[in-house]
């Protein structure tokens, strides 16, 4: 039977708003006694919104951590007790002034060996325009393009989010979509 890491101790050593910083000391199997850091941080919904059969939304963003414009599939958090399916559709409509139909397709988890977090792809069909207004403090740009232009800037290296290369290749080794195409 396999042995995971026994926790000695936890403490919180920052916490703002939805993200936290947590030390543990924990036994190793072997008996070596070490820490652990790592980020409390919440889920988080991807959405691959398709205007049509071929055609998708980008947004583009500022990252702060980066320095640098992204383009990238609409994202944001899930809060507490929130379904994956409201997140979703609230952060389509906040991100794109678009509505439609969510569904959950897969979820992950980006960065076990220091976050907690779970990453949800989730599609969006059926999309419908919204009389407001998209977040021009968030986003700077929403990009109506084709999956193949979206795959063209993959291999341009001009997507690089890894949340939306991810969303890109999981819909397309699930069959969900070509390259061309959304198929289911």
């Amino acid at each position: 039977m396999k042995k995971g890491e026994q926790i000695l101790t936890e403490k919180l050593k920052y916490k703002k708003k939805s993200i936290g910083v947590q030390v543990d000391t924990v036994r190793m199997p072997s008996g070596k006694i070490e820490e652990r850091i790592w980020i409390d941080f919440p889920s988080v919904c991807v959405i691959a919104p398709f205007i049509n059969e071929r055609e998708v939304f980008l947004v583009q963003q500022y990252r702060h951590a980066i320095k640098e414009f992204t383009y990238e599939f609409p994202a944001g958090k899930i809060r507490s007790e929130e379904p994956v399916e409201s997140a979703a559709l609230r952060e389509l409509k906040e991100e794109t002034g678009h509505t439609g139909n969510v569904k959950p397709v897969y979820s992950l988890r980006p960065s076990p060996h220091y976050s907690n977090e779970i990453l949800w792809i989730c599609i969006a069909t059926d999309l419908k325009p919204l009389d407001i207004s998209v977040d021009s403090d968030e986003i700077q740009e929403v990009k109506k393009i084709s999956l193949t232009s979206a795959f063209q800037m993959l291999e341009n290296r001009e997507i690089r989010d890894g949340k939306t290369i991810t969303t890109l290749l999981y819909l397309n080794h699930a069959k969900i979509i070509d390259s061309v195409r959304l198929i289911v």
